[in-house]
């Protein structure tokens, strides 16, 4: 499953970093945390397409 991080999918929305975490928490996605990482998650790049239509 093809992850990317919050900053590439914004870029991809056309939106910031700040208003992607919104959009994360608004959508109810799916947020993956690599090991090690607090605080820090990944996403599912077949879920952001979906919102790109």
């Amino acid at each position: 499953m093809p992850t990317i991080t919050v900053t590439e999918a914004g870029r991809l929305l056309g939106v910031s970093k700040e208003e992607m975490k919104k959009i994360v928490e608004k959508e109810n996605l799916t947020k993956i945390s690599p090991n090690g990482m607090n605080g820090r998650y990944l996403l599912i790049d077949t879920e952001i397409k979906e919102l790109r239509g």
